[in-house]
């Protein structure tokens, strides 16, 4: 890191105490390098993980009086990155046709091409993306980031912060219940 933890400590009580812009400056650089890195994991731009950096340093500047109550600024600055990467990548999701296309069928889906059906369709859409939403959060985190935002899986253990095999549970489990709740409409054989 090239400055003691001890260092740190002091340069962000006088942030906090004194509302010292040098010793804030001193733990930017300190840590900017390696947050940026940290983002990027997440959400693959390094323009995009500059923006989300900004917004976390901002914040805590102005938090700054706030800061004397972090116990652990380390695990404090890294889980902000994180779930602000995260919020980024929900808010990025573009639904793809695919987890569609494994309950409706895609041959459906293009031969049966009429007004109607793409009233159907949309209508289907919004019923998936309701059911989506009523899956458990990690569940439906886990299969948002491996079927839509094409994740592999550990990547996805990785920003859930959970295993490979619990990745994997969680989205067999999601499509589980979505082909339960739509095998009505499914076409028929």
């Amino acid at each position: 890191m090239g400055i003691e933890h001890e260092d740190i400590l002091k340069h962000l009580s006088k942030v906090c105490k004194k509302d010292d812009q040098q010793s804030f400056q001193v733990v930017f650089e300190t840590y900017f390098e390696r947050l940026l890195d940290f983002s990027i994991s997440y959400v693959k731009h390094s323009e995009v993980a500059e923006d989300i950096l900004a917004d976390i340093f901002i914040k805590l500047w102005e938090n700054r009086e706030k800061l004397i109550n972090i116990n652990n600024f380390d695990a404090y600055i890294f889980t902000s990155v994180r779930n602000q990467s995260l919020k980024y990548i929900e808010k990025k999701k573009r639904w793809t046709s695919e987890p569609l296309n494994e309950i409706y069928g895609h041959d459906n889906l293009i031969n049966n091409y009429t007004p109607a059906a793409e009233y159907e369709f949309k209508e289907l859409r919004r019923n998936f993306d309701h059911a989506i939403e009523e899956l458990p959060d990690q569940c439906k985190r886990a299969f948002q980031l491996v079927r839509q935002q094409k994740l592999r899986y550990n990547e996805v253990a990785k920003i859930l912060g959970i295993s490979v095999k619990t990745v994997d549970a969680h989205v067999v489990k999601a499509v589980k219940r979505l082909r339960e709740k739509f095998k009505s409409c499914r076409p028929k054989k």
